[in-house]
């Protein structure tokens, strides 16, 4: 790895102050701290101003070969951006140059010598060169499930950051490094733990041990709790303790080592303090694979008394004891918590993590929080192949939402879940304003409570609200790729175009979501009214059609079977009349219902109406006619049924429902209209 911040001295970008010994952006009185890391990837960019600096360039010269360089880069680019903004500038500073790599646009000038700018600026430097036809996309075997994306509200259970407790001049995502480390004095991270064996199994198991203590840890009063996908990033790094605290802007962190045989396990914890790397405490357990609960809750105690007494921060949460769990089941969960852990990263992780939750309650059928992790998974998987038998799959998980809160009814988690069930699967608003309530009593501060808060404003009409959450967590949570699709899916559902193709273009630009995401965002371009983003789209969502074409049917989610017809009629293709036909065909024997408010406003124009609005109950009787995003988007404005379906007497019938009559009360309270029957002429 070369040396990754050629710049040492202050120097001038654009208006920006910038020196990297404190790693600091000034703009005025204004002061905004980066991580030494990010500072490095912007000194790089700095010194090469006007030039793309290729991706793998930054990798190699940054992170070297780390693991989770790539979506490391991603985050920094993004907090950069962010801090840029923060100082105050508009205009564009760090450019993402498409499959390529990114440029700064503005001059940059060394402090000693103001008049000579140590590089070119963008203005100065030669055009670059001329890009090439993109390359194919990248193949994930596990497609289905990304696709899966298109409709859920993607939460994230049990492997979330604390919400932290800041003042109010200091900025949610901001992390303190360098001069001001002291001001961050009430958090920690949880680093993966290291297992000696080099068996798979055993890193996931000891995963999922580290996952389950970092959400025990997010229940101590007034402590930060540093995200998974952050600390994770340092998996098999040669660091100094004290280089990973100050670069997660940590004050402690847990560290430790797992070991499996048959069934007892050793686990080896230790406590450090990052400012000096000094350990504050240790311990080894010797125990049977079913005391692990117990000795996780004996380390949150012990670590609730080491940082009561070092950070004064208050007690933590009791959580359900593991006795008497076949050690099996344990073994199963634990995997399960493992495998959820990776689900943005592996395609097949959100399969493997529900195969082994249902392995878990197989072995023991009272594992509680076994039956949470299968509802937990069920919430987040609307339309991916695990619901392709949708009655079964409502079965399954209604049931072991009823065990879980039969087993543990106290785990905030569970209650996060069951609002987004309760939205999908039936539409039960109130059930989900009860259990917002319940998880906001348990754990106000949890994330995935927050992100179930959030939701239901926007089903709600509560967009004001539910949008500062969804920025508040977004800005909390600046690596959390799923947090950052859901708030743009749900800016461009209300209107918010611009803002919301500001992440997806990057997003597409940088690969970092896989195939299944151009299918939603190509949807919003498409319905965007602007030709423009609709034009630079359709090559994305075209080489993608042409990728699930060599898909079996059985790995896809069902609503893969219209969208050719959508597109064809959207970007109005030779093969329009053709699509028209098979869709006619496929609304007449079996229809497709997932993502109703992307396909009916535009298909009520196509489909015999009597079709149309079969398909429309059959929707509701599936919960499908406002269990997503998009399926509000008729009732944001942003993709409207035309009048005369609003006054339609089949319309009005469904609005007698009690739960679409209860929607459409609660919009109208909160002033939204859109997409609610009309009076008949």
């Amino acid at each position: 790895m070369t040396d990754s911040n050629p710049l040492r001295d202050p120097f001038l970008l654009g208006e920006i102050r910038v020196e990297p010994a404190r790693n600091s952006l000034l703009a005025g009185e204004d002061k905004i701290a980066l991580e030494p890391r990010i500072m490095d990837v912007l000194c790089l960019l700095a010194a090469r101003a006007g030039d793309v600096v290729t991706r793998e360039s930054i990798i190699e010269e940054v992170w070297g070969t780390e693991h989770f360089g790539d979506e490391s880069l991603t985050r920094a680019v993004s907090i950069i951006r962010k801090g840029i903004r923060e100082a105050g500038e508009t205009q564009e500073y760090v450019e993402t140059i498409p499959r390529r790599g990114y440029r700064v646009s503005q001059p940059v000038t060394l402090l000693e010598d103001e008049s000579a700018p140590i590089v070119k600026s963008a203005k100065q430097a030669p055009d670059s060169p001329r890009v090439d036809a993109p390359k194919p996309a990248r193949i994930v075997p596990g497609i289905a499930v990304l696709l899966g994306v298109l409709v859920i509200v993607s939460i994230a259970l049990l492997t979330v950051v604390q919400q932290t407790k800041r003042s109010p001049a200091q900025s949610a995502d901001s992390t303190v490094t360098g001069d001001d480390a002291s001001e961050t004095t009430t958090s920690i991270a949880v680093l993966p733990f290291t297992a000696l064996s080099q068996k798979e199994e055993d890193r996931v198991f000891a995963d999922g041990v580290a996952v389950n203590l970092l959400t025990q840890l997010a229940g101590i009063t007034d402590l930060e709790v540093a995200g998974q996908r952050s600390s994770f990033a340092y998996r098999d790094q040669n660091l100094d303790l004290r280089t990973i605290g100050n670069d997660l802007g940590v004050s402690h962190l847990l560290d430790g080592t797992f070991q499996r045989s048959d069934e007892d396990i050793r686990l080896y914890i230790q406590l450090v303090r990052s400012s000096d790397g000094v350990q504050v405490w240790n311990q080894t357990y010797d125990a049977p694979l079913t005391d692990v609960f117990k000795i996780q809750d004996d380390i949150v105690r012990q670590l609730g008394r080491q940082l009561e007494i070092e950070l004064g921060v208050g007690r933590y949460r009791e959580r359900t004891s593991g006795e008497g769990i076949d050690p099996r089941a344990v073994e199963q969960y634990y995997l399960g918590l493992g495998y959820y852990g990776e689900r943005m990263r592996n395609d097949v992780a959100r399969f493997q993590a529900y195969d082994a939750f249902q392995n878990a309650v197989a072995i023991d059928p009272d594992f509680g929080e076994a039956w949470t992790g299968i509802a937990m998974v069920g919430s987040t998987s609307f339309g991916s192949p695990l619901s392709r038998d949708f009655e079964k799959f409502r079965r399954d998980v209604s049931h072991a939402f009823e065990r879980s809160f039969a087993l543990a009814p106290e785990n905030p988690s569970t209650h996060a879940a069951m609002v987004f069930w309760s939205l999908g699967a039936a539409f039960d608003m109130e059930a989900a304003r009860v259990h917002v309530e319940r998880g906001l009593e348990l754990a106000p501060q949890q994330a995935d409570v927050m992100y179930a808060d959030a939701a239901l404003k926007l089903y709600s009409g509560d967009v004001a609200n539910g949008l500062d959450l969804y920025e508040r967590l977004t800005a909390l949570q600046p690596d959390n790729l799923s947090g950052a699709q859901v708030r743009a899916r749900w800016l461009a559902t209300v209107g918010r175009i611009e803002d919301a193709f500001a992440f997806f273009n990057d997003c597409q630009a940088e690969r970092c979501l896989g195939e299944g995401f151009v299918a939603f965002a190509s949807t919003f371009a498409v319905l965007s009214g602007n030709s423009e983003i609709a034009a630079q789209w359709r090559p994305h969502y075209e080489e993608f059609e042409a990728f699930l074409a060599t898909l079996p049917p059985e790995s896809k989610p069902d609503v893969t079977r219209i969208l050719p017809g959508f597109f064809s009629i959207m970007f109005d293709r030779p093969d329009k009349q053709e699509q028209i036909e098979a869709l006619i065909e496929i609304y007449t024997t079996d229809p497709v219902t997932e993502q109703v408010g992307m396909w009916a406003p535009v298909f009520c124009e196509f489909l015999p109406e009597d079709v149309f609005f079969d398909a429309l109950d059959h929707a509701a009787d599936q919960g499908h006619f406002l269990g997503t995003a998009h399926a509000l988007m008729p009732f944001y404005g942003t993709n409207p049924y035309p009048d005369w379906v609003l006054r339609h007497p089949r319309y009005h019938s469904l609005f007698q429902r009690p739960e679409l009559a209860e929607f459409a009360r609660v919009r109208r309270e909160f002033g939204w209209t859109a997409g609610l029957p009309l009076a008949a002429e």
